[in-house]
Order: structure tokens, then sequence, then C-alpha cells
């Protein structure tokens, strides 16, 4: 997309640092006709960042400037920004497949912890194919129901 701006994890950081020394965002991460915020692995240990975020979604919303915040790990924080964007608004907030075996294993780890699974219950879900976020926690509710029918049989 021409006019793109693109923010990794680090440079966001640095732009919440500007934000919160100064008390307003940077023109160029205001005006840019398209803004994606990537790699917020940051968010949960910084709440100061999050509620910036917030705030920066709500701004470029009311300009009608287009925000892309893709999500490496799925713990939340991209889904708790959907209150912050109105109806109507240009605004995506997805999740990034992770490329790495360790990020697929946190992720289907912290499935099992939610699904009151053993932790190693996660082990092959890396290796799905397609590997994708449902597929992962498909697989590991079929595995506690299968757990759950051989516990009632016996």
């Amino acid at each position: 997309m021409r006019g793109t701006l693109v923010l990794d994890a680090v440079s966001f950081q640095d732009e919440v640092v500007r934000r919160t020394r100064l008390g307003h965002w940077s023109e160029r991460v205001l005006e840019t006709p398209g803004l994606v915020v990537d790699g917020l692995q940051l968010l949960p240990a910084r709440p100061l960042a999050l509620t910036l975020l917030r705030e920066l979604l709500s701004m470029r919303c009311g300009s009608r400037r287009r925000t892309v915040v893709c999500e490496q790990v799925a713990d939340g924080s991209a889904a708790a920004l959907m209150d912050s964007v109105p109806n109507g608004c240009l605004a995506t907030i997805g999740l990034r497949v992770p490329e790495s075996r360790s990020g697929r294993m946190r992720f289907a780890r912290r499935c099992c912890d939610e699904l009151g699974l053993p932790r190693s219950e996660a082990s092959g879900t890396d290796s799905l194919d397609p590997w994708c976020y449902s597929a992962v926690i498909v697989a590991l509710r079929e595995r506690r129901d299968r757990q759950a029918e051989a516990a009632s049989s016996l």
C-alpha cells in the first residue's frame, strides 16, 4: 500500500515513549494514509502502551485513515482493542501466524491451560498442516473430549 508506515514492536514502543513525553502523537503516525502496527507482544506487560494504542486507533479512525494491527501471540491484547474502534471505521485487527515452532507451541500450551489439559497435550500441534489458530483449538478440544470419554467409561 502506498503511503504506508510500518511500526514493529520496537518502533511502536519508541512512538509510545515520544507520545508520553510530548503529550501528542507524531504527525507522521497520525497523517500517514496507512499504518501497520506489528508485533505487539509487548502490550500485555505495558498497559499504558495498550491505552495509547487505543487512543491512536480512535484518532486515526476519526480522520478516516486506514490502520492495521497485527498480533503474533493470541493473548487477547489485539482483541481488547476492538472496543476502541468505532463502527464503520477503517481498522483491521488480526493475528499473525507464528513462524517459529516455539511461538506455535506457546499458543498451544496456553490453549491447554484454558481447556484444563496438561501442557504435554500440546505436543504435535505445531506441525498441523495447514497450521492455524482455529485448527490447534479444534485439535486440543478433540483431545480433551477423548480424555473425558475415556474417563467416563472407566
